[in-house]
């Protein structure tokens, strides 16, 4: 079997402060004045980056530390959007949703408002420069405030039409997802894409309230999904997708290997996955490498391919139309 890597392929699950190049961080903090380690870019790079044997949730994102502080400065986010366009472009990407939790960047002078426009400039200016297709997911946090998070509902329905085309719920699993409910109701009233970080670190449960509470038609992970028959029936026949990320999952400790994920059994069985990153800097990864170990790890033949890359783009969060036309040029592969 041959690689993936020049295949027309789609990324659904990507966090764009966890895909950033450590050139532009290391310059954007040497910019800023921000405090530096010795040893240059490279002791820099071991600060912005997952260790390479990172095997909990903590460790994994230790990194946020060090990127939080350079991203909450005014304009950053508008050439860090552009350049992560550019690199899932290299890869033949042909439509990405990236997705950030815009509340956690602002400031005194920088409202959410400023935050989602400074990511759509870069966005825009990414996808005129490769003629690549992307939309922006806006995330709000399950420890932040009920009222931050009906804030970023609005502020994600006002820019609908301009490239914000979902909202998803991320931070600690374990933290109820209820409370935010009325924001997601919101934004799925406001024609907003639906998904939910859920059966990454918790059970089942979570994953079936994403469905039956939020109205999700995608699940961020889905990895205890299998626990449940009955729910994964119910998804298949719903036909949700599970944004599967298999190196990040070994990464936050969830799995000890790709021989643990469930990738290949939930294929098999007829669920709507997908592949893609998540944190790619911080693992490490790009999506091309993460299609070859996973190709090697499951088996994933052509044809495989082609039907992952179809669930991805039947249930990325555009209109139909542009669905029917990036339908027919995965079908165009090598």
């Amino acid at each position: 079997m041959s690689s993936f890597d020049s295949h027309p392929k789609v990324e659904l699950h990507l966090h764009l402060d966890g895909a950033l190049r450590t050139a532009t961080l290391f310059d954007m903090a040497t910019t800023f004045g921000l405090s530096m380690p010795h040893g240059g870019i490279e002791a820099f790079d071991s600060l912005v980056r997952a260790s390479p044997d990172c095997t909990s949730l903590e460790q994994f994102l230790k990194p946020f530390d060090v990127i939080a502080p350079i991203l909450s400065h005014p304009d950053t986010l508008i050439r860090a959007t552009r350049e992560v366009i550019e690199d899932l472009h290299a890869q033949h990407v042909i439509h990405a949703e990236l997705r950030f939790a815009a509340s956690l960047m602002t400031g005194p002078k920088r409202p959410l408002e400023a935050v989602v426009e400074e990511a759509l400039t870069g966005l825009h200016q990414g996808t005129s420069q490769t003629g690549m297709s992307a939309g922006i997911i806006l995330c709000v946090f399950r420890i932040g405030s009920v009222d931050e998070a009906l804030h970023t509902a609005r502020v994600a329905a006002r820019y609908r039409d301009r490239g914000v085309v979902g909202i998803d719920l991320a931070g600690p699993e374990a933290a109820p997802a209820r409370p935010y409910y009325e924001a997601f109701r919101l934004a799925r009233d406001a024609g907003l894409g639906i998904t939910l970080h859920a059966g990454e670190a918790c059970g089942p449960e979570n994953i079936r309230e994403a469905i039956d509470l939020f109205g999700a038609t995608r699940i961020g992970h889905g990895l205890t999904l299998e626990r449940d028959l009955r729910l994964m029936r119910q998804v298949i026949d719903q036909d949700i997708a599970i944004e599967s990320c298999p190196t990040s999952n070994i990464h936050t400790g969830q799995i000890r290997s790709l021989a643990e994920h469930p990738f290949r059994r939930y294929l098999d069985a007829g669920v709507a996955i997908t592949l893609s990153t998540d944190d790619p800097s911080l693992s490490r990864i790009t999506l091309n490498g993460e299609w070859e170990n996973c190709r090697r790890a499951f088996g994933l033949d052509a044809m495989d391919f082609d039907r992952i890359n179809e669930n991805a783009i039947r249930h990325a969060f555009i209109p139909a139309s542009e669905k029917a036309r990036f339908a027919k040029r995965l079908e165009r592969r090598p």
